[in-house]
């Protein structure tokens, strides 16, 4: 999981809101392909980061 402590502005919780949404995106394609190593709790990890992700641009107000 990101440290959030470490994000710092709008354009780094942004961006790291677009790589989490990226990584999800590519890790459901992974595992309903079956791919070898692909992890639906991964998957699920980044889902719950990414509610971690929002909940701090609500707080911050960005």
């Amino acid at each position: 999981m990101r440290d959030l402590s470490k994000i710092s502005s709008s354009a780094e919780l942004a961006q790291a809101i677009n790589d989490t949404n990226d990584a999800i995106a590519r890790g459901e394609k992974a595992v309903s392909d079956g791919m070898p190593g692909a992890s639906a709790t991964l998957v699920e990890q980044l889902r719950n980061e990414l509610e971690a992700l929002l909940a701090l641009k609500k707080d911050k107000g960005w």
